[in-house]
């Protein structure tokens, strides 16, 4: 058999030994990231109850009749037009080049907050399967998504820039232009520490993405002088628990931050959705990592997800 699919079929008896393991730890672990996503999956939904496109969109086609044109004809003409002087207030010209950028931007800002439901998803199920550097790396991502989804509210041109990002040499044109201005936003939320170290473990080759993959010799798993690849980066529920916990607690200030994400949108919007039952329930988790740690210290690392049972490594002479 391949080692691709040795490595597959780990993932699979991985999947299902974490999900075991951190129901026996707490009832609550799985409800809670369950908790977590559909509080991500209902703010499209709020959004989706606002008029906010629907004044865009009526902006647009205002002016469009005006001018008798439709389609892309009327689009390209809208992105060439300059405004001259002061307009008018009422003027549908200047309303309708205000709306085209809030309109494209208010879009892919929607989108971006489905890319942040399936970084989740990714996210957790990566951990699972006791894969750190894929679960925690989905932060950085994450962290950078919210960052733009708010830029693009102050500044709505960005949003084409975007789109237009394909490709090596844009994209870091793109990312040298902004770069800074979404860390600050990242910095500000307080999603820099996890952002930081996301980079070291996922995006870099530095030693800490390394280690937790790499095996040394000892009696019960290799032979002397033998180094080897493990299908897994965990070994101990408590450490699956330290993990989870993280990730969790990254969520909730995520999740604190929506109405600094979408300050166009009346804050009351929000109050539907149960964060702080969510921020609690984590809570009640990383003080249950916090007993199981002190715990961990006297005892030793607890084989939990190691022995005979399944192969664990690649063995390199």
């Amino acid at each position: 058999m391949s080692k691709l699919i040795d490595f597959a079929e780990d993932d699979d008896y991985n999947f299902k030994r974490s999900h075991e393991v951190l129901l026996k730890l707490s009832p609550i672990s799985l409800d809670t990231v369950e908790m977590g996503y559909e509080l991500l999956a209902k703010i499209p939904e709020l959004l989706g109850e606002t008029e906010l496109y629907d004044r865009y969109k009526k902006a647009l086609n205002d002016w469009a009749k005006s001018v008798g044109l439709r389609g892309n004809e009327a689009l390209e003409l809208l992105q060439k037009a300059t405004l001259i002087g002061t307009p008018k207030a009422e003027d549908l010209t200047r309303k309708a080049k205000l709306a085209l950028p809030a309109a494209i931007a208010f879009i892919l800002r929607f989108m971006l907050i489905l890319r942040l439901q399936r970084d989740y998803l990714v996210g957790f199920a990566e951990l699972l399967r006791l894969r750190t550097f894929t679960s925690f790396g989905t932060l950085r991502l994450q962290a950078e998504t919210a960052a733009l989804i708010r830029h693009m509210y102050d500044h709505p041109e960005v949003a084409t820039e975007w789109l237009g990002t394909s490709g090596d040499v844009k994209g870091k044109k793109f990312h040298n232009k902004y770069s800074q201005p979404l860390y600050k936003l990242i910095h500000a939320w307080k999603l820099d520490a996890e952002y930081s170290e996301a980079s070291g473990i996922s995006q870099h080759s530095r030693f800490w993405g390394l280690a937790p993959g790499v095996l040394l010799a000892h009696k019960d798993r290799l032979h002397p002088g033998a180094v080897g690849l493990a299908f897994t980066d965990i070994e101990d529920p408590t450490i699956l628990l330290m993990w989870f916990c993280r990730m969790l607690r990254f969520h909730t200030k995520l999740l604190h931050c929506v109405e600094q994400l979408f300050p166009d949108i009346d804050a009351s919007v929000f109050s539907s959705m149960a964060r702080l039952t969510f921020t609690n329930q984590v809570e009640d988790l990383w003080a249950l990592f916090r007993r199981r740690y002190a715990q961990l210290k006297k005892r030793g690392v607890d084989k939990a997800f190691t022995g005979d049972e399944r192969p664990r490594t690649w063995v390199t002479d």
